[in-house]
């Protein structure tokens, strides 16, 4: 029972992965393995695995691009968020995806989510961000300029509070040291799981063929059937 509850639990993991990494791919394109790189190393620093950050970083990155950067802006939005959001998640004790999801929520102009990320945003904040990068008011920014304007708050507020750098810091505590072996325990249950699946694709494969010819002759049965029943009322079927 456990191994069969194993094999199950590995081949959701499995299959998550894999759909985690060609999302990735999807996004980053040519430059996947330069996020690859980029992302190891944050992780590493920061304490985590990287396919624990692989998804929050995916989606900031992506949606960088919807809000019309070029894939090298989307990175360096990615990278910069994802630093950003480990750093407050430690210092605030929250978990990166709840941190994720109110950075990304931020940038995308929910400035209600600012005290969730240790910062105070106005629309005198946000000017003056605005002025220092770039010169002119928050309103008369581009898209991306708008969210390289809001993510150097965030980063600006990680500095102030002595956020920064928080995640590195807490890397080698026991609480870290043991949510980063929780994390390479999911991430073998995870690669045996495709292990798994590429060995029973296959087989499963074959089954869903015959199942598709048992319904192919159940239908002729049942088509059999009516044609005997219908004979039997003395009804012509034609």
């Amino acid at each position: 029972d456990k191994v069969v509850q194993f094999g199950k639990e590995a081949i959701n993991a499995g299959a998550e992965l894999s759909a985690m990494n060609a999302q990735f791919e999807q996004v980053f394109g040519n430059l996947s393995t330069t996020a690859s790189k980029s992302l190891a190393s944050i992780a590493k620093e920061a304490g985590y695995t990287s396919n624990a950050l692989k998804g929050s970083y995916t989606s900031i990155a992506a949606f960088g691009k919807t809000a019309g950067m070029s894939m090298e802006q989307s990175m360096s939005l990615a990278d910069r968020a994802t630093k950003a959001a480990v750093d407050s998640a430690a210092f605030y004790d929250r978990s990166i995806e709840e941190t994720m999801e109110n950075l990304r929520s931020y940038l995308k102009g929910n400035f209600e989510n600012d005290a969730a990320l240790g910062l105070s945003s106005t629309e005198t904040t946000r000017n003056a961000a605005a002025m220092k990068l770039y010169g002119k008011e928050f309103k008369n920014l581009t898209e991306t300029q708008k969210q390289f304007t809001l993510l150097s708050q965030v980063e600006e507020a990680n500095k102030l509070s002595g956020a920064l750098g928080q995640a590195a810091r807490e890397s080698g505590e026991w609480t870290a040291q043991t949510a980063f072996l929780r994390q390479s325990l999911q991430d073998v249950m995870a690669t045996a799981g495709q292990g798994l699946i590429a060995l029973l694709s296959p087989a499963l494969q074959g089954l869903n063929s015959i199942v598709s010819g048992l319904m192919e002759l159940a239908n002729m049965f049942k088509g059999f059937a009516e044609q005997i029943a219908a004979a039997n009322a003395g009804v012509d079927l034609e």
